[in-house]
């Protein structure tokens, strides 16, 4: 790890590949993460919460708005008019 925050002080990019998000958050400035080959967020790594990385690991986030999204068409199915 020291040798990869030498490099990055010398304001070279580095792309590190790892599933340890504890250990690439504190080294790094923004996160790409990718889920089934497709990246599913680009996000500033002050920005994301543990949270919000499994959430978007586990895609989570969108089978949350897709059951809310199924929860609301049948309930207004039920709704008289």
């Amino acid at each position: 790890m020291e040798g990869i925050r030498k490099i990055q002080a010398g304001r070279t990019s580095i792309v590190l590949i790892t599933h340890n998000m504890s250990m690439a958050m504190p080294m790094s400035n923004r996160l790409i993460v990718m889920r089934r080959g497709e990246n599913v967020g680009d996000v500033p790594t002050a920005a994301l919460t543990a949270d919000g990385i499994v959430a978007l690991t586990t895609g989570a986030r969108e089978r949350w708005i897709g059951l809310r999204r199924d929860v609301t068409r049948a309930l207004e199915g039920t709704v008289a008019p």
